[in-house]
């Protein structure tokens, strides 16, 4: 307890507490002590104490941001690394043979990592053990001081030092990938197959290959691919993201097209504009579209013109865009009367 007394910097006045947070659950069915409990006052607190430190530190942090940092700050990810970084679980009493292969090979692992890696690293995933005992020092710590935030938090951040900050801040690979591709108007795709034990994920933007990644575990796979794709894509040769018309144009010039099309076949010709009045759908639409997913896509996507009914007789054109959402102007066609706008507002 020495040891593990002098890697935290701070002196138990109940040693049995910190005992109880070094106990794995697998060390003796026969006793009864374990970290279990610890953890979970553990992740409460913790939360709690990174919470108040954002909002204190950084004032101008919206509640998403922080939330955003929070998670950063005390993911598993993160603090398995903690542990590996301060050797804490040499100290934890268990008996688990399986579970020492696991932390050894996550623990070399990270020592050839040249940061840390907080969304996951390159080939492991991170023992929950090792992030679970961090959990539970920092409860045996805020029970041992008679429940003081501040005296926990002095001690386990000098453990987590260097935080992660709005400064420091790396948005999630997966994440950065997804905004990266809508911000210029592209579409990311993860297509997934298995080789054995192994997952292998493609990263396909626009149908072209970009990424890949694989693993054992298909979260570390998805992450191996999306930081492959990243690089490539922000790679000053990549010209993959070239920005593109915004979708609504491209669609908006295609249903033109179309229209014109069938306004030619069946000989319509929209007349001078006498009046404007709006109508509310539904309205029949004149015949020429192929479904009602059709009908729907250019009444609700794009600005067009529509032939109307109303009791079988033509009340007019209506020009529809999005605003609205299916509201538009009504053209009278030529020689109508009062009596054929009853259908309109």
């Amino acid at each position: 307890m020495r040891e593990a007394e002098q890697i935290l910097g701070y002196s138990f006045l109940k040693p049995s507490l910190l005992e109880e947070a070094l106990t794995h659950s697998s060390f003796s069915k026969l006793d009864t002590i374990s970290s279990q409990q610890l953890e979970l006052v553990g992740d409460a607190v913790l939360t709690l104490a990174m919470t108040n430190y954002l909002k204190l530190s950084h004032r101008d942090l919206t509640r998403g941001r922080i939330s955003t940092l929070r998670s950063a700050n005390l993911c598993t990810e993160r603090l398995a690394r903690v542990a590996v970084r301060h050797n804490i679980y040499p100290l934890v009493r268990r008996n688990s043979p399986e579970l020492d292969k696991k932390v050894e090979e996550f623990t070399k692992t990270v020592m050839l990592e040249s940061e840390d890696q907080i969304y996951g690293g390159i080939t492991q995933k991170a023992p929950k053990v090792l992030a679970d005992v961090v959990e539970a020092i920092a409860a045996a710590i805020y029970e041992d001081s008679s429940f003081n935030l501040d005296v926990m938090w002095e001690v386990v951040k000098r453990l987590l030092e260097p935080l992660v900050t709005p400064e420091t801040f790396v948005e999630q690979p997966v994440t950065a990938l997804h905004q990266l591709c809508q911000k210029n108007g592209k579409v990311v795709e993860f297509h997934t197959w298995r080789k054995g034990k192994t997952t292998n994920i493609d990263v396909l933007v626009d149908s072209k290959s970009v990424g890949f990644g694989s693993s054992e575990h298909k979260t570390i796979a998805k992450l191996n691919a999306a930081r492959d794709a990243l690089e490539k894509l922000n790679g000053e040769k990549s010209n993959l993201l070239i920005k593109s018309l915004p979708k609504e144009v491209e669609d908006e010039k295609e249903a033109k097209q179309k229209l014109n099309v069938l306004r030619m076949k069946r000989h319509w010709h929209p007349p001078p504009v006498h009046q404007c009045w709006r109508v509310k759908w539904p309205m029949k639409i004149d015949e020429g579209f192929k479904d009602d997913n059709e009908v729907s896509k250019f009444k609700l996507n794009l600005y067009v013109l529509f032939k109307l009914q109303f009791k079988n007789l033509c009340v007019g054109w209506v020009e529809v865009g999005r605003v609205g959402h299916g509201h538009g102007r009504v053209r009278q066609p030529t020689g109508m009367g009062m009596q054929e706008q009853a259908g309109a507002d």
